[in-house]
Protein backbone atom coordinates (compact mmCIF):
# COMPACT_ATOMS: atom_id res chain seq x y z
CA UNK A 1 0.00 0.00 0.00
CA UNK A 2 1.00 3.59 -0.54
CA UNK A 3 1.84 5.85 2.33
CA UNK A 4 -1.11 8.27 2.06
CA UNK A 5 -3.36 9.17 4.98
CA UNK A 6 -6.28 7.25 3.47
CA UNK A 7 -4.11 4.15 3.04
CA UNK A 8 -3.04 4.41 6.69
CA UNK A 9 -6.69 4.72 7.76
CA UNK A 10 -7.56 1.61 5.70
CA UNK A 11 -4.79 -0.31 7.45
CA UNK A 12 -5.90 0.95 10.86
CA UNK A 13 -9.54 0.06 10.19
CA UNK A 14 -8.62 -3.47 9.13
CA UNK A 15 -6.48 -3.96 12.25
CA UNK A 16 -9.31 -2.85 14.54
CA UNK A 17 -11.53 -5.71 13.43
CA UNK A 18 -15.18 -5.35 12.66
CA UNK A 19 -16.56 -1.87 13.15
CA UNK A 20 -20.11 -2.75 12.23
CA UNK A 21 -22.82 -5.23 13.16
CA UNK A 22 -23.68 -7.88 10.64
CA UNK A 23 -27.30 -8.28 9.72
CA UNK A 24 -29.11 -11.58 10.02
CA UNK A 25 -29.15 -11.80 6.22
CA UNK A 26 -25.39 -11.28 6.07
CA UNK A 27 -24.82 -13.99 8.67
CA UNK A 28 -27.02 -16.38 6.67
CA UNK A 29 -25.10 -15.66 3.48
CA UNK A 30 -21.78 -16.26 5.25
CA UNK A 31 -23.09 -19.52 6.64
CA UNK A 32 -24.29 -20.63 3.19
CA UNK A 33 -20.92 -19.79 1.63
CA UNK A 34 -19.10 -21.71 4.36
CA UNK A 35 -21.29 -24.79 3.88
CA UNK A 36 -20.85 -24.73 0.10
CA UNK A 37 -17.09 -24.21 0.39
CA UNK A 38 -16.83 -27.20 2.74
CA UNK A 39 -19.04 -29.31 0.46
CA UNK A 40 -17.04 -28.53 -2.68
CA UNK A 41 -13.70 -29.04 -0.93
CA UNK A 42 -14.82 -32.49 0.21
CA UNK A 43 -16.21 -33.52 -3.19
CA UNK A 44 -13.59 -32.10 -5.57
CA UNK A 45 -10.20 -33.71 -6.06
CA UNK A 46 -6.90 -32.86 -7.70
CA UNK A 47 -6.82 -30.10 -10.29
CA UNK A 48 -10.53 -29.34 -9.87
CA UNK A 49 -10.04 -28.68 -6.15
CA UNK A 50 -7.00 -26.51 -6.88
CA UNK A 51 -8.95 -24.49 -9.44
CA UNK A 52 -11.90 -24.07 -7.07
CA UNK A 53 -9.67 -22.81 -4.24
CA UNK A 54 -7.86 -20.46 -6.63
CA UNK A 55 -11.22 -19.10 -7.83
CA UNK A 56 -12.27 -18.46 -4.21
CA UNK A 57 -8.98 -16.67 -3.48
CA UNK A 58 -9.40 -14.50 -6.58
CA UNK A 59 -12.97 -13.65 -5.62
CA UNK A 60 -11.89 -12.76 -2.06
CA UNK A 61 -9.16 -10.51 -3.47
CA UNK A 62 -11.61 -8.76 -5.79
CA UNK A 63 -14.04 -8.13 -2.92
CA UNK A 64 -11.25 -6.79 -0.70
CA UNK A 65 -10.04 -4.46 -3.45
CA UNK A 66 -13.56 -3.24 -4.17
CA UNK A 67 -14.26 -2.63 -0.46
CA UNK A 68 -11.07 -0.61 -0.10
CA UNK A 69 -11.94 1.51 -3.14
CA UNK A 70 -15.47 2.18 -1.82
CA UNK A 71 -14.07 3.13 1.57
CA UNK A 72 -11.59 5.55 0.01
CA UNK A 73 -14.27 7.09 -2.19
CA UNK A 74 -16.67 7.51 0.76
CA UNK A 75 -13.96 8.95 2.96
CA UNK A 76 -12.92 11.47 0.31
CA UNK A 77 -16.54 12.53 -0.27
CA UNK A 78 -17.15 12.85 3.47
CA UNK A 79 -14.04 14.95 3.89
CA UNK A 80 -15.04 17.20 1.00
CA UNK A 81 -18.50 17.67 2.54
CA UNK A 82 -16.97 18.54 5.91
CA UNK A 83 -14.58 21.06 4.35
CA UNK A 84 -17.41 22.62 2.37
CA UNK A 85 -19.62 22.88 5.47
CA UNK A 86 -16.92 24.65 7.47
CA UNK A 87 -15.82 26.96 4.65
CA UNK A 88 -19.25 28.51 4.01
Amino acid sequence: MKNSVIDKICCWASEEGECFKRTEEHEKLLDDVDKLYTKFCSELKGKELENFKKMCECFDGMIAEESEQFFKMGFKLGLRLAVECFSV
